[in-house]
């Protein structure tokens, strides 16, 4: 809100508030805002009321919408009367009436009369105040001597000022035009049309025309002029039995009814005007057309005037349906047109929605008499609906009657292909055949989907197969709407390099034939001990054994999981870390811990451990192990790290029973195992053995 005030001399000009409004159903609102204090809103109507500022003060104001801006010094014409509406001093102040009169575009020439406090009374009083008025509709007066005053314009025809110089008695002057604000209907002018004969005795009624009030003062209907149609009259809630006043912004509705008497002229069209009588900028004018049936005619169509063809198969063609053109009155009748719309722009007379009146074996034409009593015609039609979705025609009759509207409804029903994935990539070794890969065929349509052919393709379609699932898609597969099918896909890699290849699903779908891209890589992993490393390890009972190792791979990039299988339940292995990111002619490290044990755990042991109790030796351990491995592969220079990085580990690896770890399979018997070690990328993986001899 941006307001001027004067608080007892208290001078502030375009002072801004901000706040929140929450309203009330009775009406009262708060508005909640920025600085201190609120405003209380109390509401007269839906938009009118007066406002309260929650302060010292005890301010108030008037609250009313703001219609006519942007304003402009051009927008106070001719004369206004003004008094002072409110004395806004407790001791005392002048009352103000008078006329002003605008001058030259910014100036006010004013007489007025003033009464102040103590009996000083100033009659017939000649003053001329110069004028600026902002396109928010503030507006400044200012003359000579007297006190400047600001204010606001609510529209061309009202506004309110006050003082904002330090007097202590502001009072509130309140000025309206002399004449008053008019009314303006919108549309002022209309059209109404019936395009059913209505027979005398009779009558049919239009839908309501909405008339709004778009002028800046009430506008008042005053009765409807009937002289210049006979036979149409106006009703609604803008008419009635006294005036009926519409505000700014208020709309009312008028309904015209066609109601033909026996005077009439029948078959021929009728143009007629209704006036409806307003006192605001204009009247209201509407031009009302029909035709009044003969007497004695009349048209039926059967079995409906409405003919739903319901769904049809994109480039198929329905049957026909025929709809009877029958006379029922007492005169012969003469069809003078049929016209079906849109008009047909195909083969065989189609039009742009498939619908076709079907040559030869309808008798509905132009020119067809059809005799009084029953004499009928028949019009069949065809329905081929050309794209997908519902559509609608009409055949238009005109005859010596009137005109007879046939209303033709259709859709257009195709099937739709859509997959899920789109395509498909595949990575194994050479020589292996990856796990298979399902595409899912869905028709996303509203017709059956036949699958004509599904077949590979493309630069490398051998080293691809089709693995059917539970609900394959195949040749002669019928789909119905929303139904699914599944295209099962794996790759042989026939070496170290990528195959590309295709699957061409063949079908009815509305969006044509659909390709699968699919790519397959043929992909190495090798894990192997680093140089100067083994593949066999040595330890006693309740010792340890690390087996240092290098991952690579080519062409490769992912994550590979290593995974650990041992032979035997009383030997635990782990693999540090458990997953390694790998990079395309990289290398990557890792370390196989493995844990052998001198007894059984038991109680109070409340559960196994696949390390002893010595986790640190599994830090140190994988440290030297890792540090042998990296040192040997980037560096020819340090050669003896892998020596002493064994060394170091055979000192750890040695361990005896007097103090035995504790295994949850009891104790390792002495022996030779195999451990076999994993790792897999995606769909690729490679294994390699390792030996453990426990003493």
């Amino acid at each position: 809100m941006i307001a001027d005030k004067n608080d007892g001399g208290n001078v502030a000009t375009n002072v801004t508030t901000t706040g929140t409004l929450t309203m009330a159903a009775n009406g009262r609102g708060v508005v909640t805002t920025t600085s201190s204090g609120s405003l209380i809103i109390y509401l007269a109507t839906q938009d009118t009321g007066f406002v309260l500022i929650e302060d010292s003060s005890g301010a108030s104001g008037r609250l009313q919408p703001q219609v006519g801006g942007p304003f402009s010094n051009a927008s106070l014409s001719g004369s206004y009367f003004f008094g002072t509406e409110e004395i806004l001093s407790s001791s005392g102040g002048s009352v103000d009436s008078g006329v002003a009169t605008v001058s030259g575009g910014n100036s006010l020439n004013i007489t007025d009369d003033e009464s102040h406090t103590g009996g000083d009374l100033k009659f017939g009083q000649s003053q001329n105040f110069p004028f600026a008025v902002a396109a928010s509709g503030r507006v400044t007066l200012a003359a000579g001597t007297d006190n400047a005053t600001v204010g606001y314009l609510s529209s061309p025809f009202e506004f309110q000022v006050f003082d904002i110089t330090t007097s202590s008695h502001p009072n509130i002057v309140e000025a309206r035009s002399i004449v008053s604000p008019p009314g303006t209907p919108s549309p002022a002018t209309a059209t109404v049309n019936f395009p059913t004969p209505v027979a005398a005795g009779s009558s049919a009624q239009s839908a309501p025309i909405t008339i709004t009030n778009t002028g800046l003062g009430p506008l008042g209907f005053t009765g409807v002029n009937t002289s210049n149609s006979p036979d149409f009259s106006a009703s609604g809630t803008c008419i009635g039995t006294v005036v009926v006043v519409v505000q700014p912004q208020g709309t009312c509705t008028l309904i015209i009814t066609f109601a033909p008497t026996a005077s009439t002229p029948t078959n021929t069209p009728l143009s007629e005007t209704v006036t409806v009588n307003t006192d605001g900028t204009s009247n209201i004018t509407i031009t009302a057309t029909g035709t009044a049936a003969g007497a004695g005619s009349g048209i039926t169509i059967t079995p409906s005037a409405t003919v739903n063809f319901g769904n049809q198969l994109v480039g198929t063609t329905s049957g026909a349906i025929t709809t009877t053109v029958t006379n029922t009155g007492t005169q012969a009748i003469t069809l003078t047109s049929v016209a079906l719309s849109p008009l047909p722009n195909g083969p065989a007379g189609t039009n742009p929605d498939g619908f076709t009146i079907v040559a030869g074996t309808g008798t509905c034409t132009n020119g067809t008499n059809l005799a009084a009593n029953g004499g009928k015609c028949v019009l069949p039609v065809t329905f081929g609906p050309l794209a997908t979705g519902a559509v609608s025609s009409t055949i238009t009759l005109n005859d010596s009657a009137g005109s007879q509207v046939i209303t033709l409804n259709g859709t257009g029903i195709a099937p739709t292909i859509s997959l899920n994935p789109t395509s498909l990539s595949f990575s194994t070794a050479p020589g292996t055949t990856s796990a298979a890969q399902t595409v899912t065929v869905t028709n996303s349509g509203g017709a059956p989907l036949h699958i004509a052919n599904v077949t590979l393709g493309g630069e490398s379609p051998d080293d691809f197969a089709f693995v059917n699932g539970t609900t394959p898609c195949a040749k002669g597969t019928i789909v119905q709407p929303q139904g699914t099918c599944t295209i099962g896909v794996d790759f042989t890699a026939p070496s170290q390099s990528t195959f590309n290849a295709t699957v061409t699903v063949t079908s009815d779908a509305s969006n044509g034939v659909q390709t699968i891209p699919l790519t397959g890589t043929g992909v190495v992993i090798s894990i192997t001990p680093p140089p100067g490393g083994s593949t066999t390890a040595t330890t006693n009972p309740g010792g340890k054994a690390v087996f240092p190792l290098i991952l690579s791979s080519t062409g490769l990039t992912g994550t590979a999981t290593l995974t650990c299988s041992s032979p035997q339940a009383s030997i635990t292995c782990a693999v540090v870390p458990g997953t390694v990111a790998l990079t395309p002619n990289g290398v990557t490290h890792a370390a196989i811990v493995v844990d052998t044990f001198c007894a059984r755990l038991s109680p109070p042991d409340s559960a196994p451990r696949s390390t002893p109790p010595t986790a640190p030796w599994l830090i140190a351990i994988v440290g030297l192990a890792l540090l042998g491995s990296m040192a040997l592969t980037k560096k020819r220079t340090l050669r003896l790290a892998m020596p002493l990085a064994a060394l170091l580990l055979t000192g750890i690896f040695a361990s005896s029973c007097g103090s035995p770890p504790k295994g949850p399979a009891g104790a390792t018997p002495p022996g030779t195992y195999t451990l076999n070690i994993t790792a897999t990328v995606g769909q690729a993986s490679s294994t390699i053995s390792l030996t453990l001899i426990v003493n």
